[in-house]
C-alpha cells in the first residue's frame, strides 16, 4: 500500500480540447490542468499467454503512476519533460483512496 510520503513527483493532468474550425474540420489540443503529487515508477515486465503459457510478450506499460483518487477524468499527464498516456483505465482501490495508472510515453506528434 502506498503512503502519502511516497508521492514525490509533481505531475500535471492534461485536458483534451477539440475545436471546430471555420472550414468544418476539427483541431485537437492538450491544455494543462490540475497539478498533483504522484509516485512515478518505471514499470517493465512480461506477459505470458497461449497454450501452456509458452508465448511471452513485453508489457506495453513503461510507467506506473500512483496518486490520490480523483473524480476528474484524464487520459494524459505531463511529468518532467515526458507526456504519458493511459494504457488502460486506472485501477482504484476499495476505499477510493488511491488510483494506479499504467502509462506509456507518447511522442509530440501523437
Amino acid at each position: 500500500m502506498t503512503r502519502i510520503q511516497e508521492l514525490r513527483n509533481r505531475v500535471v493532468l492534461l485536458k483534451r480540447r477539440i475545436k471546430e474550425e471555420q472550414d468544418g474540420s476539427f483541431t485537437e489540443s492538450w491544455e494543462k490542468g490540475t497539478s498533483v503529487w504522484a509516485k512515478v515508477v518505471h514499470y517493465l515486465g512480461r506477459e505470458a499467454f497461449g497454450e501452456e503459457w509458452n508465448t511471452v510478450n513485453p508489457v506495453q506499460a513503461k510507467y506506473k503512476v500512483t496518486m490520490r483518487f480523483r473524480r476528474e477524468k484524464f487520459t494524459r499527464l505531463q511529468w518532467e519533460n515526458l507526456t504519458l498516456t493511459l494504457l488502460c483505465p486506472p485501477i482504484i482501490d476499495q476505499q477510493r483512496c488511491w488510483m494506479v495508472c499504467l502509462m506509456y510515453e507518447v511522442s509530440e506528434n501523437g
